[in-house]
């Protein structure tokens, strides 16, 4: 199922057709429980981004701590290297938070939406996760400007 989006659809509409799209996959009609279920799912997923941003903010800084400090005189090797050693980095930083939010942290939010299926969106983290891991990680941010700088002049 699609959602078209023309510039003058109104919130209700698009909410309705998000909601038909939503029951689609899950293959359920449209009433009332359906509505509840939907809401229910976006509020544990609500508490999933929460207790994921926190970790991603408290051990984002991890990383930055891990790496050489930012040098504008670092060569496009050095920097190069530096960067993809750091993003390899964060997704082992990643797959540990995601491991202790499946296998400690998920027993203790609650399961509102569709019983036993924890496969939504909001259950891996991802964005959220991935944002809030980088955002704590200057050294890292100016790396990344340095790279795209000295890769422009090649």
């Amino acid at each position: 199922m699609t959602i078209s989006s023309p510039n003058n659809m109104s919130l209700s509409t698009l909410l309705s057709q998000v909601l038909n799209a939503w029951a689609v996959t899950k293959n359920q009609k449209i009433d009332l429980k359906t509505i509840k279920l939907w809401v229910m799912d976006l509020v544990e997923a609500f508490l999933y981004a929460i207790v994921y941003g926190v970790l991603a903010l408290v051990i984002g800084s991890v990383s930055d701590q891990m790496f050489p400090p930012f040098d504008a005189a670092a060569t496009l090797e050095r920097v190069l290297c530096e960067v993809m050693l750091q993003a390899g980095f964060n997704v082992v930083l990643s797959v540990i938070v995601r491991d202790t939010v499946h296998n400690i942290l998920s027993p203790i939010i609650p399961d509102i939406g569709h019983k036993g299926e924890r496969t939504g969106t909001g259950t891996s983290g991802g964005i959220i996760l991935g944002t809030l891991l980088t955002c704590r990680q200057g050294n890292w941010k100016q790396k990344l400007v340095l790279l795209d700088s000295l890769l422009s002049q090649k």
